[in-house]
């Protein structure tokens, strides 16, 4: 890598040997194939919004949707190696007009009406391109193209008015080539982490059952009642127009931090102040406690390390007899789907103090094997929240590694 001089531009610095051309100087644009709506579904491969906003190239096998489409519209709507697709409208300015590039080999593959097709014709790395118009500069010029009120749209003359930073080619494929190389590490990253949740689920399924037993432990399982081994009581949420009942130092823990938190809850996103915990029926919980949602996201749950208190939305269970905590929360990891099902019917699913207290879980004989049974699922969390912080790791050397090499700030030399 080297670095080089700079030259003054409209657009701002860029290096010397750099140009500044507009998207029209190198791509012609189509807009995309509207179909009856009883042709989705089947057919060839059907580019839509959802697989530009896909966070790597769209390849024939990723591509989400199909469509029924004549030869004629398979002839004017084709994608191609090397086309880049647009989102033509958003919700928010800051998303329309977001690209994605198409890495496969060329077969039947169409792209849909709220799309817009960049096609290259001048010889340049379209991999590149693609990276470079997700550069915050870049993204910020093709975004101001957008129009609209409610809803924003762009359409092909803006596009084509949009500038862009240029290297020669032959720097465009090393830095293609490089943003490539850390895009692949990433998604290896992410099979590798869904991979070790499927095996993690896998593995919850057959030993918090019993029908797989840890060497050493043997005896038949039993069924408890939660209500019969273990304390709860739900929480209670002072009026949230009294701003002064907020922002002291009592943690107080939402729905939303449940759903937020891992195994461990680490913060709360609001705090009361000791007026709001004597306004309303909210309660210490000691630390060690299993937090519970009712409502909302039901069965969501987590582990407290320290003492908070919560929204009536959430039971705290705590004080277990002859039951590991460990083990519960796993258990009720397990079956947030069957809790879902139990929520009393109203204007929304909930569950109550009432109902979770009948709970039945089904437990191994001894202490011992509830505890052999955590550890060996809390290994399984461990294992994969490290690799998603090596994979946090290498999206942020990624993303570094943009910001040095689409600016132009370091040089890749042949050879790197």
């Amino acid at each position: 890598m080297n670095t080089t001089a700079f030259k003054n531009t409209d657009i701002g610095p860029i290096p010397e040997d750099w140009e500044v051309k507009k998207l029209g100087d190198l791509m012609s644009f189509k807009n995309g194939f509207n179909a009856p709506a009883k042709a989705y579904g089947r057919g060839v491969p059907f580019v839509s919004v959802l697989d530009i906003l896909a966070p790597f190239p769209i390849t024939v096998e990723s591509i989400l949707g199909k469509v029924h489409a004549d030869a004629s519209a398979l002839n004017s709507f084709s994608v191609e190696t090397g086309d880049l697709l647009f989102m033509r409208s958003s919700e928010t300015q800051e998303d329309v007009g977001r690209s994605n590039v198409f890495v496969d080999s060329n077969s039947p593959v169409v792209f849909g009406g709220f799309v817009i097709r960049g096609r290259p014709f001048v010889e340049v790395d379209s991999v590149f391109l693609n990276y470079l118009l997700k550069d915050n500069a870049h993204r910020a010029r093709v975004s101001a193209k957008g129009a609209g009120a409610q809803h924003f749209n762009i359409g092909q003359i803006g596009l084509a008015d949009v500038e862009i930073t240029l290297p020669p080619l032959p720097e465009q494929r090393r830095i293609a080539a490089a943003l490539s190389d850390a895009d692949e590490l990433v998604a290896s990253l992410d099979k590798l982490i869904e991979k070790k949740k499927r095996v993690k689920e896998g593995a919850m399924q057959r030993l918090l059952s019993g029908e797989t037993r840890l060497p050493g432990f043997t005896g038949k399982w039993v069924e408890k009642r939660l209500g019969d081994f273990a304390q709860m009581e739900a929480g209670g949420t002072p009026d949230s127009s009294v701003a002064a009942y907020y922002g002291g130092t009592i943690p107080w823990v939402s729905v939303s931090d449940i759903s937020g938190a891992d195994k461990y809850l680490k913060h709360t996103e609001r705090c009361l102040s000791e007026n709001g915990f004597k306004s309303s029926s909210a309660k210490w919980y000691p630390d060690n406690t299993l937090l519970f949602a009712m409502y909302a996201s039901i069965g969501k749950c987590c582990l407290t390390t320290r003492r908070v208190t919560s929204s009536q939305a959430i039971l705290g269970i705590y004080n277990l007899n002859g039951v590991e905590l460990e083990f519960l929360y796993y258990n009720f990891l397990n079956r947030e789907a069957e809790f879902v099902t139990i929520g009393q019917t109203g204007t929304q699913s909930n569950l109550s103090k009432t109902i979770v207290k009948d709970i039945t879980v089904l437990l191994p004989p001894t202490l011992a094997e509830q505890r052999a049974i955590a550890a060996v699922l809390s290994d399984m969390d461990a294992e994969i929240a490290a690799l998603s912080r090596e994979r946090a790791e290498a999206e942020r050397i990624k993303q570094g590694m943009m910001q040095e090499l689409l600016t132009g700030k370091t040089r890749l030399t042949e050879g790197e």
